[in-house]
């Protein structure tokens, strides 16, 4: 999201996708991590697998004291967000890169000009 996509449409003269599909491609991966619930710390997960492979794990106390995030507190909240996103222009991006690599920071929203096709 965000991420210029409307300058190489522009550049192809097609339009490779919507915003609303990217919207609602966000909504549900979001909907899939919140259904998922509460997660274990992820740092037990990879030293558990790292020790399997033959790897001695040291961990850091602090990186134990791990507190998982329930995934529904401010749901409704991000949700009507995505929602209400979904029905306005395209978020400007925070950076892009142009044609030549170089990656540039708009110092505000109107130093990007804005397409449609």
């Amino acid at each position: 999201m965000g991420d210029n996509y409307e300058q190489h449409q522009l550049i192809l003269g097609r339009q490779m996708r919507r915003w609303t599909d990217d919207v609602a491609e966000a909504r549900e991966q979001l909907g899939r991590l919140i259904a998922e619930g509460m997660r274990t710390n992820p740092l037990l997960a990879m030293a558990e697998r790292l020790s399997a492979a033959g790897q001695e794990i040291q961990a850091n106390a602090a990186a134990l004291q791990f507190i998982p995030s329930g995934r529904t507190a401010a749901r409704d909240i991000v949700m009507n967000h995505l929602e209400r996103l979904a029905t306005e222009d395209p978020l400007p991006p925070a950076r892009f890169i142009d044609r030549s690599g170089s990656i540039h920071t708009p110092r505000s929203p109107g130093d990007q000009a804005r397409h449609r096709i």
